[in-house]
C-alpha cells in the first residue's frame, strides 16, 4: 500500500515498524539503513508574467527580485536549508513558507513569487507556471532515499533492499 507522508513522518513509521520502506529526504537518521535512488538538480518556478519568464538561458538567482517562496523549516527542513543557502535569505524578501510542493506552485501561479523545485516537479505542467534552468554558478541538486530500519523482519523488505543496493563491479 502506498502512503504519502513526508520525511519525518515516514522516520517514525519507520521506527514503529508501521512502514517497512520510505522514500526520503536527508539527514537520515542514524538508526535507519538506505541508498540513494534518485539525484536531480532544482529549477525556478516563475508566474507566466514574470519578467524571466520569456528567458532563452538559464537564470542566475541575483536576477530574481520577487517575492521568494519557501520551503518551511518545520515541514521540509532539507529542501528549506539547501533552498536557504542557494538564495541568502538576506537577499530576499520571504513572502511565504510551505512544506508541500504543489502549495508553492499553486502560489507561484496565482503571482506572489518564485520558487526553487525538483525538476521532476516540471512533469505536473502546471499551468501559468514556467520553469527556468539555473546558471551553473546557481545549480544545485537535491536526492531521495530509499530507507528502512534494519531490525524489520519483514523478508521481502530485505530482499526489495538488497536489490537497491549499487551493482558491485569486479574486475
Amino acid at each position: 500500500a502506498l502512503t504519502e507522508l513526508a520525511s519525518p513522518g515516514q522516520f517514525e513509521l519507520l521506527a514503529g515498524m508501521e512502514l517497512d520502506l520510505g522514500l526520503v529526504r536527508p539527514p537520515i537518521p542514524e538508526q535507519f539503513a538506505s541508498v540513494l535512488v534518485h539525484s536531480e538538480d532544482l529549477v525556478l518556478a516563475v508566474p507566466d508574467g514574470h519578467p524571466l519568464a520569456q528567458a532563452d538561458r538559464p537564470v542566475a538567482l541575483a536576477d530574481v527580485t520577487d517575492e521568494y517562496i519557501g520551503y518551511s523549516p518545520e515541514g521540509s527542513r532539507y529542501l528549506h536549508d539547501i533552498c536557504a543557502a542557494m538564495i541568502g535569505m538576506n537577499r530576499y524578501r520571504v513572502s511565504q513558507l510551505v512544506s508541500q510542493v504543489p502549495t508553492m506552485l499553486a502560489l507561484v501561479r496565482a503571482g506572489t513569487g518564485c520558487a526553487l523545485v525538483p525538476r521532476s516537479i516540471t512533469a505536473i505542467g502546471v499551468h501559468g507556471v514556467r520553469y527556468l534552468e539555473l546558471a551553473p554558478a546557481d545549480a544545485h541538486s537535491v536526492t531521495l532515499h530509499a530507507c528502512w530500519s534494519p531490525d524489520n523482519p519483514n523478508p521481502v523488505l530485505h530482499r526489495l533492499a538488497e536489490s537497491l543496493q549499487p551493482a558491485v563491479i569486479h574486475d
